[in-house]
Parts: structure tokens; sequence; C-alpha cells
């Protein structure tokens, strides 16, 4: 009997010293200071971009040879170089370097896109490239985007590459009456194409000042060039978004520059 007393009154000691130092390990539990998580949202900054021409040229060996428009991302590293594009068809895909997480997207419209508007080397934004930008532009952006500017569509095209923007203060002054996108899809149908003929060759008319003959028009590759870009600056200001123009000698020398939130990378 001895024996066993003793050995509960052991047990009830080990007890008792087990329920002391879980009361002190509470104790010091709530003693220790909290640290309360600081939580800053992530800004997002404007970057500068090139994609050089060796590359553009590959891009423009696919719009040239393939009748039907090739689709592609073109990648960029941390430290905004470029480093590859891919190439989507079906669903292959082939790369010319190696793959990042950052990306632009791009597509070609081949020569035969110019039979659309009458015009010989004439290939530009269809309705659908349009619309892709409309959505775009209706679409949620983080407040702390300080600028307006938004997703990029590049098109590589045989007269030169065509970049569009989406800029989110002309879209709502373009659709100040919120139209939905359906309506703005059908305005498009109805305009656009007629839109762009007419403002190619009122501008290769005003330069020969006469009647030109569409399917061979006798005006220089200059000329033609800055009705080019007469064309994309009355785009931009009609239709809700930003829209350069970019020729192929220009793109020899330079590249194709381009300015991006990293938010749309």
């Amino acid at each position: 009997m001895g024996n066993s007393e003793s050995h509960v009154e052991n047990v009830e000691n080990v007890e008792n010293v087990e329920n002391v130092e879980n009361v002190e390990n509470v104790e010091n539990v709530e003693n220790v200071e909290k640290i309360i998580p600081i939580i800053k949202e992530r800004q997002y900054k404007m970057i500068d971009l090139n994609v050089p021409y060796a590359q553009l040229e590959m891009i423009k060996v696919l719009q040239s040879n393939f009748d039907y428009e090739v689709k592609g991302t073109i990648y960029f590293d941390d430290n905004n170089e470029f480093i590859s594009f891919a190439v989507r068809t079906d669903s292959s895909e082939v790369s010319s370097y190696s793959e990042s997480s950052w990306r632009i997207c791009f597509h070609t419209h081949p020569d035969n896109t110019a039979r659309k508007y009458g015009v010989r080397y004439f290939s530009p934004p269809s309705v659908d490239d349009i619309m892709e930008i409309y959505e775009h532009s209706m679409s949620y952006v983080p407040s702390n985007i300080a600028n307006s500017l938004g997703e990029i569509s590049i098109i590589f095209t045989n007269e030169g590459i065509y970049m569009m923007q989406v800029d989110r203060k002309r879209f709502a002054k373009f659709n100040k009456d919120n139209m939905p996108i359906e309506l703005l899809e059908e305005i498009l149908n109805e305009t656009f194409t007629e839109f762009a003929t007419h403002n190619i060759r009122n501008g290769m008319e005003k330069i020969t000042n006469k009647v030109i003959d569409i399917e061979n028009p006798q005006i220089s590759l200059k000329d033609y060039q800055d009705i080019l870009r007469s064309f994309v600056d009355t785009t931009t200001e009609d239709y809700g978004f930003n829209i350069s123009y970019h020729t192929w000698e220009n793109l020899k020398n330079e590249g194709l520059s381009i300015k991006a939130y990293n938010y749309y990378m």
C-alpha cells in the first residue's frame, strides 16, 4: 500500500508541474507583443520595352508566307529585355528562344487582307481586333494604375506594323453614352471599313490631285506611308483607342519600342 500511495503522489506531482508549466506558457504567449503585418498594395509602373528587328523579321516571314492569321506571344524577362516569341497554330507551339511569364500578344494579317479594302498593301486592324481592345477598355483595372493606358495588340502586315493599345480615358470619351459592347460592334461593322477605305483613298487623291487607280496608284512609298500615319492618327481621335503605325524601314533601324504597364505583362 505504501508504494501505491507514493506512486499516486508522484503522478499528482507530475500533473501539477505540467499544469504550472502550461499556465506559464499561456501567460508568456499572452505577454508576447503581437506582430501586425503591414500589407502594401503592389505598385505597377510604366516600363520601356524593345523587340529587336531580327525577331520582327522572323515574324514578318510568317506574315508573308501564310494565307491565314498567325498568332503568338512576345516574352520579356524581369529586366524588361526581350528573350523570346512563341507562335501558336492550332494546338502546337514553336518558340524562337526560351519562355517567360511576361508577355505581349501579336498576330499577322496576310497580304490577301488588303482585298477587303480594295487598296493594295493596306491591312489595317479589323473590327474583331478593335472589339478586343474595346472589351479590355471596359474591363476592371486596379486603382493603383495611374495611367489610362492598358493592353497592347501588335499586328504584322505587308506595309508595316500597327500597334494598338487600350486608352481608357479616350475610350470613355468615345463611349460617353455607355453603349453596350454589342452596340459598339454593330457600329464598327457599319462604319469602320468604309471609314478606313475612304480615308486612304482621299489621302492618295489629295497628293496626286486626281482620281487614282487603286490597283496601281502612282504614288511614292514615302507619300503612302505618310497617308497611313494620318489614318492611324484619325483613327485614334475618332474610335477611342491608341494606334500607331511603324514602317519596316524604321523598325530595321530601331526595333519596335513599346511602353506598357507591367500589370499587363
